[in-house]
């Protein structure tokens, strides 16, 4: 499944409690072989892909985007 989100939009009077909590679930995704049944995220398809994503990360900052958390992403192996 992917879940390409690029924008939330919440309300101001419950943005710090929603991102307080988007920040503690999104440092508990388990990144690793998307054959293992913990893993909840795999690597990129692609160098390609991964460059397109960082592409948008900068855009972002570029913009005064403020990220909570991060990953340190990587491309997988072909099999």
């Amino acid at each position: 499944m992917c879940c390409a989100g690029s924008r939330l939009f919440v309300e101001e009077d419950v943005k710090d409690e929603f991102l307080s909590r988007l920040k503690e679930k999104s440092q508990k995704i388990v990144v690793g072989d998307p054959m293992d049944k913990a893993t909840q995220m795999g690597p990129q398809v692609s160098q390609e892909q991964l460059g397109r994503i960082k592409s948008y990360v900068a855009i972002g900052r570029d913009e005064g985007a403020v990220f909570i958390a991060a990953v340190n992403a990587k491309v997988g192996r072909r099999v």
